[in-house]
């Protein structure tokens, strides 16, 4: 569409939302019977974003219409990149750094933190002025990680996530879980060594790994046109085939994940590893 065009089409306007309007019966009819991808609202309180979240909505922010300030903005997307545990790639580059002994050797670990203040951080160092993550985000992601917030609903956790190597934290992503389903939300990596090459692709490897031992049934990472996902073992999944697995996989608490960093994979890990690349998904 030309300039001309979107001028005649005039504005796009998305609907406001309220806490009232997140149940699934409004979900399926905004699926169903609308055009709408987005909606938004001025709410940034803890109980919205959880409601939402477990509707399998997945929300940035951005500049409100008028004089409304910064909002949320929670996506129903019509596609969703779905990483299973079987379908796990680990291409050649990760799998040189772990059967050469560098997780040891350079005391390569992964952390999950339930306190996202230094990967919140990081994030805002990374993308600067192009992130969404405002400060009313910011503020909400440290409220809905508080010890006050957590004791609110268990089915629902943030989780920041970091990997160092040594004494530099290289690369990392903040996102939630929700039941037994993790969400990604924003990630970083930093590239000033060359050393530090494949680090990205080893934290979401070692994530990945962290998760299935810990008993997620999958990893959504959202939107699923970037090529990294798929390169991981992500598939593409149609909204309504999502929405299915989804909903049944939200229902209870959040499975006990192990949080600590390590100096190298534990024995279960390694096993999956294994599995991993004989079933074939070793990659170059």
């Amino acid at each position: 569409m030309g300039e001309e065009d979107e001028a005649a089409a005039g504005p796009r306007t998305i609907p406001y939302v309220t806490i009232d309007a997140m149940t699934p019966q409004v979900r399926n009819h905004i699926t169903a019977n609308t055009p709408f991808d987005c909606l938004w609202t001025d709410d940034w309180s803890p109980r919205f974003y959880r409601a939402q979240a477990r509707l399998g909505f997945i929300a940035v922010a951005n500049r409100g219409p008028g004089d409304r300030g910064n909002v949320l903005i929670p996506e129903l997307q019509r596609e969703y990149a779905v990483l299973d545990w079987p379908n796990l790639a680990i291409d050649r580059g990760v799998r040189r750094i772990i059967d050469g002994g560098r997780l040891e050797r350079e005391n390569i670990r992964l952390r999950i933190d339930p306190d996202p203040a230094d990967v919140l951080e990081q994030l805002s160092e990374a993308w600067e002025d192009s992130t969404w993550l405002l400060p009313e985000y910011v503020l909400l992601v440290k409220r809905l990680a508080s010890k006050e917030e957590r004791g609110a609903d268990p089915g629902f956790r943030i989780l920041a996530t970091t990997l160092a190597a040594g004494d530099d934290v290289v690369a990392g992503e903040l996102g939630y879980a929700v039941g037994r389903a993790y969400v990604s939300l924003s990630g970083f990596l930093r590239q000033e060594r060359r050393e530090w090459n494949h680090l990205g692709k080893l934290q979401m490897v070692l994530l990945a790994l962290r998760l299935e031992a810990a008993g997620f049934g999958f990893w959504n990472l959202g939107h699923p046109y970037m090529d990294y996902k798929t390169r991981l073992g992500a598939a593409i999944l149609p909204r309504g085939p999502f929405l299915r697995r989804w909903d049944e996989a939200v229902r209870g608490g959040v499975p006990r994940i192990a949080v600590n960093g390590r100096e190298c994979l534990e024995a279960a890990e390694i096993v999956m590893l294994n599995e991993s690349t004989e079933h074939g998904n070793a990659i170059s």
